[in-house]
């Protein structure tokens, strides 16, 4: 078969879904053993717009001797190049968050006790470390496994502090996270 024969094919094979009558269309799968009202209704009906926009916390440094143990750099491959010159802590708690004023609060995951969490203020050339605290429910109840990762984007940063999905840590355990503040 010759290359513009193939990309022909190709082409009207991609086509064909579309042409399929809507009867043929994707359609929702339900779990069997699902509440009956959460086919019927899977959200309760809210009022838009009745909560103002949360704006989060600008993060504060701390005082870089009060962690204990201390920063250990024989962990980061380039923390004596680029020592940091804030360090933070930041810890993954549960805690209640009301989600809009007409649904209860319910129990929620996320770091500080804040969602979205805190913001912080990084500047490129200015390295930084986080302390990331675990201090999930090792026990808990629901969705999720309390073991954690953290990633950062639009940085060039060592393996060991860019926090790659298989990269946890588990209820009870911190993490130390050092950012050089170079930019890709």
């Amino acid at each position: 078969m010759k290359r513009r024969a193939f990309l022909q094919l190709g082409a009207a094979a991609a086509g064909i879904p579309a042409m399929a009558p809507s009867g043929a269309a994707a359609q929702l799968l339900m779990a069997d053993d699902l509440p009956q009202d959460l086919e019927v209704r899977p959200s309760p009906p809210t009022t838009p717009f009745l909560a103002p926009l949360q704006i989060p916390e600008v993060k504060q440094p701390i005082n870089g001797a009060a962690l204990d143990p201390p920063p250990d750099p024989a962990r980061h491959q380039l923390y004596n190049e680029y020592p940091p010159v804030k360090i933070y802590e930041l810890r993954e708690k549960q805690f209640l968050h009301s989600y809009h004023p007409q649904i209860p609060p319910t129990p929620s995951w996320g770091y500080d006790g804040f969602i979205p969490g805190p913001t912080f203020h990084a500047r490129y050339g200015e390295p930084y470390l986080i302390r990331r605290f675990n201090d999930l429910p090792a026990n808990h109840t629901g969705f999720g496994l309390p073991s954690t990762t953290m990633h950062l984007h639009n940085n060039h940063t060592a393996s060991e502090s860019d926090g790659f999905p298989m990269d946890f840590i588990e209820n009870g355990e911190w993490w130390d996270h050092h950012y050089c503040g170079l930019p890709r």
